[in-house]
């Protein structure tokens, strides 16, 4: 392996150790929220590096010994972190992150597919730290396991850009990562759900050279989801109202049938008496 390569890939990875792990859980699926609602998440995550294999300095290869080595390697230390989500648009939403990894991240999420059984989303963002920047661009297909459980799958490409020091030398390093992650989603009730995650990264390209680091980011953790999420159509949550009942018409009263003979006609068997040389006197009525 290249000196030059590994060197500048321990600068890289000991800069994203210092300030940040890029493999920071988002814990959301390719569902967007609803347009206006907001979503809050607390969680906690653990971040590491796995080397599957290097050469051991001044080692001589042998039919014995083909001077590699591996290892892992973790902080030991749970970060809490918070998330918030904001829905814009029945096709977008905006996630905010502040970790104590020592990243602050924002994305926006943009979901093209939406069903039943599958939904596809891009989620592009940037996240900061004390002296590395990522530019991710991750694409998220989850599998939809009835209205309560979501499996997302999320294939990732990372741009990190960082300043190093090694002895004397100072290097502007930059590096290209590809990975993913995968979580699982559960849904007790529309206002709450529960994100465990894991998230790898391997890193590929140092300064424009291409060669096998032999290192991997790693991350996993769990993340409580609390307020409007997405729709999954559980419970009445984002439904709109029902429309309101329509007002019946209340009965008239019928009118009451009359038995027997008739009234008489007004003024009928009245008797009028006319003095002599009066007007006459015209019937009651007129």
């Amino acid at each position: 392996m290249n000196k030059h390569f590994v060197t500048l890939a321990l600068a890289l990875i000991g800069a994203a150790l210092l300030a940040g792990c890029p493999a920071s859980m988002n814990w959301t699926t390719a569902r967007t929220l609803p347009r206006g609602t907001v979503q809050h998440t607390i969680g906690v995550e653990e971040i590491g590096i796995i080397v599957d294999h290097d050469t051991r300095a001044g080692c001589t290869v042998t039919a014995t010994d083909a001077c590699t080595y591996s290892g892992v390697g973790f902080l030991g230390i749970p970060f809490p972190a918070y998330q918030v989500r904001f829905g814009l648009a029945d096709w977008g939403d905006l996630g905010l992150k502040v970790s104590a990894t020592g990243l602050m991240s924002t994305d926006f999420k943009i979901q093209f597919l939406r069903s039943d059984a599958l939904d596809l989303a891009v989620d592009p963002g940037i996240a900061w730290g004390y002296f590395v920047t990522y530019l991710q661009l991750p694409f998220l297909a989850s599998l939809n396991l009835g209205q309560m459980a979501t499996l997302t799958l999320g294939p990732r490409v990372t741009y990190m850009l960082t300043t190093a020091s090694i002895d004397t030398d100072s290097y502007y390093a930059d590096g290209l990562l590809v990975g993913g992650m995968i979580n699982f989603q559960i849904r007790p009730t529309p206002t709450f759900a529960i994100t465990p995650g894991v998230d790898l990264q391997r890193l590929i390209r140092v300064n424009g050279t291409s060669g096998d680091s032999g290192f991997w980011f790693v991350s996993f953790g769990i993340g409580f989801s609390f307020g409007g999420g997405a729709d999954y159509g559980l419970g009445t949550q984002n439904q709109p109202p029902p429309p309101p009942m329509p007002v019946q018409p209340q009965p008239q009263p019928q009118p009451q049938p009359v038995y027997g003979a008739p009234p008489p006609p007004v003024g009928a068997g009245v008797q009028i008496q006319v003095a002599p040389g009066a007007p006459p006197t015209p019937p009651p009525g007129y």
